[in-house]
């Protein structure tokens, strides 16, 4: 019994934050930190901000684990309920390609209050995630090469 409310508490949370987040299923917030940091970056990137934006679920779920060699980037995503109050949604873990021409992986956690058939999964990321991420990447290093100078 406990296990079907937690499965319609989360089968209610995927119908109802897509709605509040806006057309296209895009998400009102999505942050990313750097995996061990409490520092969270507020994504502004338009391609970050769509449910399918880092792989397309579960079209592209690895049958291996892999085995990243990269940093990973925690991603956290949500939208605001019909009164305007912010609720996490889901949260995943991307890992950039170790090499160029390669694909990144998201390691996709799972739903925040509820589970999905999605959950504890590896996938490979989608060009387009990756292209976004490497932006979100560089504009990091940017930023952070820039601070503490005049």
């Amino acid at each position: 019994m406990k296990r079907r409310c937690i499965s319609v508490a989360g089968l209610l949370l995927i119908l109802l934050l897509p709605a509040a987040a806006g057309a296209k299923g895009r998400f009102d917030r999505v942050t990313i930190a750097e995996e061990g940091s409490t520092v969270e970056t507020l994504v502004t990137d338009e391609a970050l901000l769509d449910f399918f934006a880092f792989s397309e679920f579960p079209k592209q779920v690895l049958a291996q684990a892999p085995r990243p060699t990269t940093k990973a980037y925690v991603v956290r995503r949500g939208g605001l309920t019909p009164d305007g109050v912010y609720q996490a949604f889901d949260r995943l873990h991307y890992y950039p390609a170790a090499s160029p021409g390669q694909s990144g992986f998201v390691y996709y956690d799972g739903l925040v209050h509820g589970w999905s058939e999605y959950d504890h999964k590896w996938y490979a990321a989608s060009a387009e995630g990756d292209r976004a991420m490497s932006r979100f990447i560089a504009s990091r290093s940017t930023s952070e090469r820039n601070d503490g100078k005049p």
